[in-house]
Parts: C-alpha cells; structure tokens; sequence
C-alpha cells in the first residue's frame, strides 16, 4: 500500500504497480505532485474494477494494464 504522490509515480514507471485506488473527496488542496505525470511518457493503461460511494467520497479502483 503506497500514498502520496512520488513514490507510486516512481513504481508506475517501473512497472511495479498492479492496481490503483483513488478516494476523491470535495476537497481542494491546491499545490502537489501530480498523481502521473511524465511528460513525452507512455500513457499507463488502466481497467475500472470498482466504483462506490459513501456519503460524499466517492472510491475508483483501477488494475493497471501495462
């Protein structure tokens, strides 16, 4: 289980990443690291395996492809 940004970036470049979930919340936080971001990269397949919500979160999960 990885959070943050950078260090799941860093395991989606070398292909060690086998799913990803994201919880979006109505929150803005402004600044960061982007989730993905490789400019002149491959983009990085994804396949939805589950959708839910819980009062105003809403959880997306997704098995990388490639």
């Amino acid at each position: 289980m990885l959070f943050g940004a950078n260090v799941p970036q860093q395991c989606l470049q070398a292909g060690l990443m086998d799913e990803i979930v994201i919880h979006v919340a109505p929150v803005l936080l402004g600044d960061g690291t982007h989730l993905y971001e490789m400019p002149g990269g491959h983009p990085v397949g994804l396949r939805r395996t589950v959708t839910a919500e819980s009062g105003q979160v809403a959880d997306l999960c997704f098995r990388v492809t490639n």
